[in-house]
C-alpha cells in the first residue's frame, strides 16, 4: 500500500511541476481556458480512470464494489428433513454458484458502464485540448521557411 502512495506522490509532484512550467510559458488566454474548461474535465477524466482501475481490481479479486448491493447468497427455502444430505449440499453449492455468477456479472456490467463514462470524459478532454487557444508567440512553420528564404535571397 505504501508503494502505491509513493508512486501517487511522485506522479502528483510531476503534475505540479508541469503545471508550474505551463503557467510560466502560457498566455493569459491559455491560462484562463485551462482553468475554466480543462481543469474540471481533467479532474473528471482522472476520477473515471481511477474508478476503472478500482472496479477491475474488484473483479480480479472477486470483491463486490461498495456501490453495489451486497449479496452473499440467495436464501431459498429448503426443508432439510425432506432431502438427503448430499442433495442439500448440491443445492447449497448451486445457490452459492448462482450468487457468485450474478455478483460477477453485475460487477462486469458496472465495469462496462465505468469504461463508457471514462471514454466519454476522455473524448471530452481531447476535444478541449484540440480547441486549446494557440500560442500567440509561436511562429508558424510556413513563416519560418519564408523567413529563411528571404534571408537567403538577401545574402545573394
Amino acid at each position: 500500500m505504501s508503494i502505491n502512495r509513493i508512486r501517487r506522490a511522485v506522479i502528483e509532484k510531476d503534475e505540479w511541476d508541469a503545471l508550474k512550467a505551463f503557467e510560466v510559458v502560457a498566455s493569459e488566454q491559455q491560462k484562463i481556458y485551462a482553468k475554466t474548461f480543462c481543469k474540471s474535465a481533467l479532474k473528471a477524466y482522472k476520477k473515471k480512470k481511477k474508478n476503472i482501475d478500482l472496479v477491475a481490481a474488484h473483479i480480479l479479486y472477486d470483491i463486490i464494489p461498495k456501490i453495489l448491493p451486497q449479496y452473499d447468497a440467495f436464501n431459498l427455502p429448503m426443508d432439510e428433513n425432506s432431502l438427503p444430505s448430499e442433495q442439500i449440499q448440491e443445492n447449497r453449492e448451486s445457490i452459492h454458484k448462482l450468487s457468485r455468477d450474478l455478483r460477477l456479472q453485475v460487477t462486469q456490467l458496472y465495469l462496462k458502464i465505468v469504461q463508457e463514462e471514462f471514454e466519454f470524459q476522455k473524448e471530452r478532454l481531447e476535444k478541449l485540448l484540440e480547441d486549446f487557444p494557440p500560442d500567440s508567440n509561436k511562429v508558424s512553420l510556413t513563416q519560418t521557411v519564408n523567413d529563411e528564404e528571404n534571408i537567403h535571397h538577401h545574402n545573394n
